[in-house]
């Protein structure tokens, strides 16, 4: 009978530790779950909160209004420029602002992924311009990348994908509203 007693001593005690085990492990969870979606205290919060609070703010979108607005131009003068040049001459000008102007946007979509969140910008109230903007930044890269690895005389192919940066300016009617 006492060897009965003790068995069930280390018994109730195993349950208990595994009870508390089990409310540690509960919370650290949840902290952990916590620090993930932005509401707790990790290292990290503090920088995304900061980077979510300036992609939030309208100066934000001010700067990538103008910023749009500027590539509409560049390439409407591009467009003209290369009417009036011969078929392979490009202005190294203009292959400079497509590159800075692919970065400037590169850098914004990534800003937006850090700071919303890779599956929020995507699942947003703005998803349709996010996704509009995912596959103008891709179509970007994907000119830049085929300019590096092709010849200039097949460079006219993939001058069809800079109109397609034109439709970013259509993202001015988001901004205005």
């Amino acid at each position: 009978m006492l060897v009965d007693a003790e068995e069930e001593m280390r018994i109730r005690r195993s349950q208990a530790d595994t009870v508390a085990a089990a409310g540690r492990l509960k919370q650290l969870t949840k902290a952990n779950i916590s620090d993930v979606q932005g509401t707790g205290r990790g290292w990290l919060q503090r920088p995304l909160r900061l980077l979510r609070s300036i992609v939030s703010r309208w100066e934000f979108d001010a700067i990538v209004f103008l910023a749009i607005f500027s590539n509409v131009i560049s390439v409407g003068l591009e467009v003209d420029a290369n009417a009036k040049l011969s078929e392979n001459e490009i202005p190294a000008a203009f292959i400079i602002c497509n590159y800075v102007y692919t970065m400037i946007f590169t850098v914004e979509m990534i800003m937006k992924w850090i700071g919303f969140g890779f599956c929020a910008y995507f699942t947003s109230s703005d998803r349709y311009w996010n996704i509009f903007d995912f596959c103008i930044v891709c179509s970007a890269l994907i000119e830049i990348t085929s300019i590096i690895q092709t010849t200039l005389g097949q460079l006219r192919a993939f001058r069809v994908l800079r109109v397609a940066r034109l439709f970013r300016g259509i993202r001015i009617i988001r901004l205005l509203k």
